[in-house]
């Protein structure tokens, strides 16, 4: 299963009802809480940020991260990615 590493904008989500708090509880429904990580965005490999901050966007296609938008992207998108994950 996939891990997900979540910068400090999505974990607010989970206590702020917004734009993309349903992706944010979604995960925290569906993914066991070992697989789901807060980050200063170093990581590298297979792994899913999640953030509406566009600089971490890019930052992540620079380095090959698979990025989620919660304010834009779906749980579709997210489970997606989650049928991908190895």
């Amino acid at each position: 299963m996939a891990h997900f590493f979540l910068d400090s904008s999505a974990l607010a989500k989970r206590y702020v009802s917004e734009k993309g708090t349903d992706v944010v509880n979604w995960l925290f429904s569906n993914v066991p809480s070992q697989h789901l990580h807060a980050t200063d965005f170093n990581l590298r490999d297979r792994l899913l940020l999640l953030t509406s901050d566009e600089r971490l966007q890019r930052a992540a296609k620079l380095e090959a991260l698979h990025c989620l938008n919660p304010e834009t992207d779906d749980i579709t998108a997210l489970q997606q990615f989650m049928n991908q994950a190895p």
